[in-house]
């Protein structure tokens, strides 16, 4: 698991995150295709963000909207 600590959430914490969660999963998961769980907050919308997101081989899974019971710990992060 890893996790970062940002002051709040917005596209430029979240586009500085993505990258640092790849370099973290780069040796035991290079080759698999990752997904992360995301709810429908702006920062995760935001077309810079997916356009990263799909650069850096994420693959997003998005929560339906006004789902908070699904988001208890924020962003999950799920590889196969």
């Amino acid at each position: 698991m890893f996790c970062d600590i940002y002051s709040t959430t917005n596209g430029f914490n979240f586009r500085q995150f993505l990258p640092r969660l790849k370099k973290a999963l780069r040796n035991p998961y290079s080759r698999q295709k990752t997904y992360l769980c995301l709810d429908n907050h702006q920062a995760h919308l935001a077309h810079k963000s997916t356009k990263l997101m799909q650069d850096l081989g994420f693959e997003p899974l998005w929560l339906p909207s006004y789902s908070s019971y699904f988001n208890s710990v924020g962003k999950c992060l799920f590889t196969r």
